[in-house]
Formats: C-alpha cells, structure tokens, sequence
C-alpha cells in the first residue's frame, strides 16, 4: 500500500491557483492547505493571475489550460521567465500547443488525483531549488 502524504507535504510553499471554475478552485485551496501549503491566491483570469505572480510571486501555481475559453500562454511564458514552477491541470487529453511553455509543463487530468498533483508539487519544487544552487 501507498504511503499517505503527510498534511505537511506543502508546508509552507505558497501556491497560486489558476482556475475559472470557482468550486474546483475553492475545493484545490482547501486540499491544497490540508496539505500545508499557503494558497496566496485564487485567480480565475490571466490578467489576475499576472498581478498576483507581479505583486506576490508565488512559489508553485496550478494552471487551468482553459480560462472562459483562453490559453493563458502569456502567463506560461511569465512563468517560466520567473523561473515559478507551475503544472498544468486540465480536462483536455493530451493535446498539442504552440506554446513550448504549455507543452513542456507536467499535465494532469480533471478531475485531478490530490496525491498526484501534490507529488507532481513537491517534484517541481524541489528540482526548482535544485536548480537555484
């Protein structure tokens, strides 16, 4: 059997979500936090989403691919500009973009797996760290 995550898995990583569906974002807060993570932000356009990452760089983000029918690949490209892991989570297969930002993040599927997206979290994080040294 699988080791259960701990409710410190996230501890103290501060997380903005990117999600135009408010109950999805409002249920990924609470698990997120339950997990020990500080959500810093609930963002449910990319104009919003780039002034949280402008005034409150998060440390991780959680990006819907779809916001009210918009790729928000200006905020990937930001992103990785800023060197702020982000993963994906979508209800689209695994689709092609143009947008190497969008193509090369991690992607998991809606309805999102928590011990899969919090693993995918503390990967991004601590190969983010890894990489600042």
């Amino acid at each position: 059997m699988a080791k259960a995550l701990s409710s410190a898995a996230l501890k103290g990583c501060r997380i903005l979500i990117v999600e135009d569906e408010p109950v999805l974002a409002m249920s990924l807060q609470e698990q997120l936090e339950s997990k020990g993570g500080r959500v810093i932000g609930l963002a449910p356009r990319e104009a919003k989403a780039l002034a949280i990452v402008e005034s409150d760089q998060p440390d991780i983000v959680v990006l819907d691919l779809n916001l009210a029918g918009k790729l928000p690949t200006e905020l990937a490209n930001e992103l990785v500009a800023r060197q702020i892991p982000f993963v994906i989570v979508t209800g689209y297969g695994k689709r092609q973009f143009d947008a190497p930002a969008l193509e090369e993040a991690p992607r998991l599927q809606k309805p999102v797996d928590m011990r899969e997206l919090v693993l995918t979290m503390t990967t991004l994080l601590r190969d983010a760290d890894q990489d600042r040294l």
